[in-house]
């Protein structure tokens, strides 16, 4: 309680919050943007053919309209309550297309509602010169969502990654960037600096293990952002999830100190102090402690009980109560409040880069439409090296390369994807599928076995491509024909 008086009580510039409002709900804004051009392919059950019973595309240009309102500053308190809904009612309901960032973006929503986001760099204080309101704030709105949004992140992971053989051997970075169904960037050149990556991936996860415990340090937090920022700069070049790497960013920009942001506004003459006139009172007064203090031990709770789950703790937390006899009493309990925190407050799992993502995945596949006239047109799915397409990116990325294709391929997802992306792809490009074919194609890759390999990803870019079998569409209905299973080639 003394802790958390003391935080409460020291109050610094709101400017940092309204430069995180703007830089975090303009790449949640670009984050719906690509569901809503991506909207037939994730809410169809075959797109633009079997059409979802629901009108997504009104929903979603709503939410873009009030994510544009939030990014200006205007009616910020009801809108990113709105906001919080729409995260909930339709990125919370993914499963096929489910991705990491999802659970940040509904964590954060949730967060914002509480935060004084609007207290600078608003349409409300240039126009109505909305002066007088406090511009000074708790600096633990500073540390809300990072505490959510990175630590409990990075904490979690940790006893995930502790259990992981690419980890523990210093590859968590090597690795999935030298798989060609991972990556979006050839640096091979890169990848072979052996010391230099083992680094990276120890560094990686030793920042991850030390950043609840550190950043709170004031000299620390700009080595933290540092690396931080590094690192998601690294995963924004290398891998198809920009909107997650852009996310993190936006949250480490909260470390920066407030100073940095207050020099900037000085600079900007539209934001720059003027006579006071009014203000337009708070439609909720939720600048309280109490709901702060609430708030945090419930999502500190809810962590702690994921946390549990991970297989470092699990095995050791049933040795315990085991000798009480109440293990039978824990995942009736347990997974249900999971359950409940993941869709409500994004808080999960994370397993991220894992030895279950890539064990026994040695075939990449790709399709492509068969033109009697022009030949073969490769989808932009996989390109013709085995590396990630155009299409693949965010959650579409994950959809592909996880559940239509896996380290163990399920044959009714499989066949259902197919269907779906050839569908997609044949709309977009004029293509009539009353009569039409698609190849599917398959390149087999050796996996490294745990260990670093030089020139491993050139070799397996130089793997040869094998005809697996094709989707046949005759009056808009299709039909896959494999040669055999995926993992038999």
């Amino acid at each position: 309680m003394k802790w958390f008086n003391k935080l409460y009580e020291k109050k610094i510039s709101a400017t940092g919050l309204s430069v995180f409002r703007i830089t975090f709900f303009l790449n949640l804004f670009f984050e719906v943007l690509h569901l809503f051009k991506y909207r037939h392919l994730y809410f169809d059950s075959i797109p633009y053919i079997e059409l979802s019973s629901a009108n997504e595309s009104l929903f979603i240009l709503i939410w873009l309209v009030v994510l544009v309102c939030i990014v200006l500053g205007l009616f910020t308190r009801v809108l990113t309550i709105i906001n919080y809904i729409f995260c909930v009612t339709i990125l919370s309901s993914f499963t096929d297309f489910e991705y990491h960032m999802h659970y940040v973006y509904v964590g954060i929503s949730f967060i914002a509602i509480l935060l004084p986001l609007s207290r600078s760099f608003t349409i409300q204080n240039i126009f109505f010169k909305e002066g007088q309101r406090e511009q000074k704030v708790s600096v633990l709105y500073y540390y809300l969502p990072v505490v959510v949004g990175i630590a409990f992140v990075y904490f979690d992971s940790v006893f995930h990654k502790i259990t992981s053989q690419i980890w523990i051997n210093g590859l968590g970075v090597w690795f999935p960037a030298s798989l060609p169904q991972i990556t979006i960037i050839n640096d091979q050149w890169l990848l072979n600096q052996k010391g230099f990556m083992l680094f990276l991936g120890y560094l990686t996860f030793v920042f991850e293990a030390l950043f609840l415990f550190v950043f709170w340090m004031k000299k620390m937090r700009i080595p933290m952002f540092i690396i931080g920022m590094g690192l998601h700069v690294g995963i924004l070049l290398e891998f198809p999830i920009p909107n997650f790497a852009f996310g993190m960013m936006t949250l480490y920009t909260l470390m920066l100190p407030v100073s940095f942001w207050d020099r900037l506004k000085s600079k900007i003459s539209i934001f720059k102090p003027r006579e006071h006139l009014y203000s337009i009172k708070q439609i909720f007064n939720l600048d309280k402690k109490s709901v702060l203090m609430t708030v945090f031990i419930i999502l500190t709770f809810f962590q702690i009980n994921v946390t549990l789950q991970s297989p470092f703790i699990r095995p050791q937390l049933y040795k315990l109560i085991g000798k009480i006899g109440i293990e039978d009493y824990f995942d009736p309990v347990s997974y249900p409040l999971m359950n409940f925190s993941t869709k409500a407050f994004g808080i999960t799992k994370h397993p991220v880069f894992m030895d279950n993502h890539f064990k026994g995945y040695n075939h990449i596949l790709s399709i492509s439409y068969v033109d009697n006239s022009n030949g073969e047109t490769l989808l932009p799915i996989i390109n013709e090296k085995g590396m990630v397409g155009t299409y693949l990116r965010g959650s579409v990325w994950v959809n592909w390369s996880y559940r239509v294709n896996s380290p163990e391929v399920d044959q009714t997802q499989l066949k259902n994807g197919l269907f779906a992306y050839s569908a997609y792809w044949a709309h977009k490009n004029n293509i009539d599928l009353t009569d039409a074919v698609f190849k599917v194609k398959v390149k087999k890759i050796e996996l490294p076995n745990w260990k670093w390999e030089e020139d491993y990803l050139t070799k397996q870019l130089h793997k040869p491509w094998q005809n697996a079998g094709s989707v046949l569409w005759k009056d808009k209905k299709p039909e896959l024909t494999l040669i055999k299973p995926i993992e038999e080639f």
